[in-house]
């Protein structure tokens, strides 16, 4: 019998078109004089069309992610149309992985009361114990359950279809960087699901890594930001 092997989520940058975030502010300022041009100039131009919503300049610099993440999280991202590539795993040509998403008691929680969809995570569950216990035995059926339909023969992409949210997968992510800021003003905010919210903050962190001066000017929780950069 395969057991459940639990995993956390990744986030891994596999391809960036910039060298450095300052190429960014040369696009911008190509009609005037390299000499007028240095550092300290460049950070304010980059502060100035982050502030100003000039989001185009953003679009010259494409990245690439290889993400691992629960199924239902990668719908999430699908959801966003300016993330303009996307490859995945598929149960047609390869075994579903036997990873799951780990479930922690402290996230459970309880139903919002202010929403339909959100859940109070801070607020303790006192049957959080049960399940958690409850979560792990149904991945672990929908293992037994897939391994039984395929040694009775049924066809991987039928077979598939008792792979549940909670099953990792992995897709390959490509976007604009204006396409994952806008994605990241919009889930790692308090109201997204945590598990969406985790992969958010791993782009976030990779961002900041690699424009950390256009990530430094970029606030997060402004609605004028999520206005600008949403195409």
């Amino acid at each position: 019998m395969t057991e459940v092997d639990f995993q956390e989520s990744s986030v891994e940058l596999i391809y960036n078109t910039m060298k450095s975030e300052f190429e960014l502010a040369q696009y911008a300022s190509v009609g005037y004089p390299t000499d007028e041009r240095g550092e300290s100039k460049d950070k304010r131009l980059l502060k100035y069309l982050i502030r100003e919503g000039h989001g185009s300049i953003f679009e010259h610099a494409t990245l690439s992610f290889f993400i691992t993440m629960p199924s239902i999280v990668a719908i999430h991202l699908l959801t966003h149309r300016t993330l303009h590539r996307s490859t995945s795993n598929s149960g047609r040509y390869r075994v579903p992985t036997n990873q799951f998403m780990n479930i922690y008691r402290t996230d459970i929680g309880v139903q919002a009361e202010k929403d339909h969809q959100s859940r109070n995570a801070l607020a303790p569950n006192e049957n959080e114990a049960e399940i958690e216990e409850i979560f792990h035995q149904f991945f672990q059926s929908s293992i037994d359950t897939y391994e039984k339909l395929k040694d009775l023969g049924c066809p991987r992409e039928l077979a598939r279809m008792v792979c549940c949210g909670g099953n990792m997968t992995s897709y390959t992510y490509t976007g604009t960087l204006r396409a994952w800021i806008n994605f990241c003003c919009q889930r790692d905010t308090d109201h997204t699901q945590i598990e969406t919210r985790t992969v958010a903050v791993l782009i976030r962190n990779i961002l900041s890594e690699n424009f950390p001066v256009t990530m430094g000017y970029v606030q997060f929780e402004s609605v004028g930001m999520k206005r600008h950069f949403t195409l």
